[in-house]
């Protein structure tokens, strides 16, 4: 279960991409994307109840130096993952936080994409949540020649 932190609540757009985020994620029906059950919001707290995934995260096996596969599996987690964002895309969404505590497994090795807090839809999207020129994502992750400058 995933609840939006109570600081967050009073910051701008805070609730609306929590919200965008779980209806983006429960639209997405995968088998390498995170499933969803349920969201909404109870006494003025929202909620997001997801698959629960007991392997861990890509960021935590590199950390623990499992990651140590023969090509073979690697290719089949790249698999995996560019299958989730390929149909990710074709439904016109585009995650932008992919990074490896983004990646999650369950007990049986299979990875999904989770985390779908600052996805990009590119039609019907909901404006607003992100200005033109403002840059959203994990620094260590983004592209470095975009133009977008950090100070």
């Amino acid at each position: 279960m995933k609840v939006l932190a109570a600081h967050l609540v009073n910051q701008a757009g805070a609730v609306e991409r929590f919200n965008r985020e779980a209806e983006t994620s429960a639209a997405l029906e995968h088998p390498n994307i995170i499933h969803i059950h349920d969201f909404g919001t109870q006494r003025g707290i929202s909620y997001l109840v997801m698959q629960l995934l007991t392997g861990g995260s890509l960021a935590e096996r590199f950390a623990q130096r499992v990651m140590r596969y023969p090509r073979l599996r690697i290719a089949g987690l790249l698999q995996q993952l560019t299958s989730a964002l390929d149909y990710a895309h074709s439904r016109g969404v585009i995650h932008r936080d992919l990074k490896p505590s983004n990646v999650m497994f369950d007990n049986h090795g299979n990875a999904y994409l989770v985390d779908f807090g600052i996805a990009k839809l590119i039609e019907g999207s909901t404006g607003g949540l992100t200005a033109t020129g403002t840059v959203v994502g994990t620094w260590g992750y983004m592209a470095r020649n975009n133009g977008v400058r950090m100070i």
